[in-house]
């Protein structure tokens, strides 16, 4: 079974409320379930060991993210993901798969 994966930046926020936000999550998680897949929620401070933890405690032995759209001196301001996630999650054997 996939796992589709959203993470919120410190704020909880209930499923509904997030769906409310943004009606393509909405559609995104329908088509996710329908295709068999589970759908998580997660929060917390740190993109990378939050990820990097949930994989673990899950078995997940891939994560596929999409390749951020901004531009590159704001990663290098705002701190990127990707690489930070890489480095938690290669000490248990997870891959990492960057698509544009």
């Amino acid at each position: 079974m996939a796992n589709f994966v959203l993470y919120t930046l410190i704020k909880i926020m209930t499923y509904q409320q997030i769906l409310k936000k943004n009606k393509v999550l909405l559609e995104l998680f329908d088509l996710a379930q329908k295709m068999g897949g589970r759908v998580s929620i997660l929060v917390g401070k740190k993109i990378s060991k939050t990820l990097a933890e949930f994989a673990k405690e899950n078995n997940i032995t891939e994560i596929i993210v999409g390749k951020s759209l901004r531009s590159a001196l704001d990663v290098i301001l705002h701190k990127d993901v990707i690489n930070p996630l890489k480095k938690e999650v290669e000490k248990n054997d997870i891959r990492v798969e960057v698509i544009e």
